[in-house]
């Protein structure tokens, strides 16, 4: 039972951490390669340092261990992405990225 709940943890964990993956592949594409590195350092720092807390301090189970680690890629794609946003990084991009969608076109097929 255990296992069970830490497995849609652990999905939606990398589903989360690819998002925020792929955010920063695209920063490294468009030369802002040291905020990628930086904040995946502080990221992976980040993890370590609330995991060790969290398994050492008190009795945690494996679920709440996976718990933390979703917070905090969850905070942390959060943060990538207002940054950036924020500075004005997507500008230039941001009609190619969410412009040219089939979704939010207004003729039908």
């Amino acid at each position: 039972v255990l296992s069970e709940s830490y497995v849609w943890l652990c999905v939606a964990m990398n589903v989360i951490g690819g998002v925020n993956e792929a955010n920063l592949d695209l920063l490294e594409v468009v030369e802002r390669a040291t905020y990628a590195n930086v904040m995946n350092c502080v990221s992976s720092l980040t993890h370590l340092g609330f995991v060790a807390l969290f398994a050492y301090s008190m009795e945690s189970d494996l679920v709440v261990l996976g718990l933390v680690m979703t917070m905090i890629e969850s905070l942390f794609l959060c943060i990538n992405v207002a940054i950036p946003y924020m500075m004005g990084w997507y500008r230039p991009f941001e009609q190619g990225l969410f412009g040219k969608l089939t979704l939010f076109r207004d003729t039908s097929v």
